[in-house]
């Protein structure tokens, strides 16, 4: 279990880039249009963080991201490593002007994750999520999200 909720883990820092994108500034397009080719273009899909997520695509689908990523755990000395096959579903909501993601399933190597581990990763996503918009950026004014096959497209006031 430690395994699958460490790669679950892994993968959901994929989903924070996709609410940073979309606060309301001046000058600026309304809506603001990201494309599914600019987020797996971006450093953070092409570089991820952490050495051992790789092959991370992002797969737009209407109202959802799916995140795909192959996740390589270290292995105790002397044992092989665990290499996992990790996929997320997220959809976005909007609270205080702000766009939230929520883990809606998930699996990892085809398995997938019960209802305890999805809110078990929720409550941990949503608590680190609100500390770092808290403390780093301003309310925003997003009134929408709409996410097609091709793009994500953020609406503000």
């Amino acid at each position: 279990m430690k395994k699958w909720l460490f790669a679950l883990l892994t993968v959901l820092v994929f989903a924070v880039p996709f609410g940073m994108t979309a606060s309301a500034q001046s000058a600026v397009p309304n809506p603001i249009i990201i494309t599914e080719e600019t987020i797996n273009d971006s450093f953070r899909v092409t570089n991820p963080a952490r050495r051992r997520v790789e092959n991370v695509v992002i797969d737009l689908q209407p109202g959802q991201s799916v995140i795909s990523a192959t996740i390589t755990l270290r292995a105790p000395r002397g044992t092989d490593t665990t290499v996992l096959d990790a996929v997320g579903v997220y959809t976005p909501y909007i609270e205080n002007g702000r766009v939230y993601w929520t883990l809606a399933s998930a699996t990892v190597d085809g398995v997938p994750a019960t209802s305890d581990q999805i809110s078990i990763i929720n409550a941990a996503l949503g608590a680190s999520y609100r500390n770092y918009l808290r403390t780093s950026i301003r309310p925003g004014r997003v009134t929408e999200i709409v996410i097609t096959d091709t793009d994500i497209q953020y609406f503000y006031e």
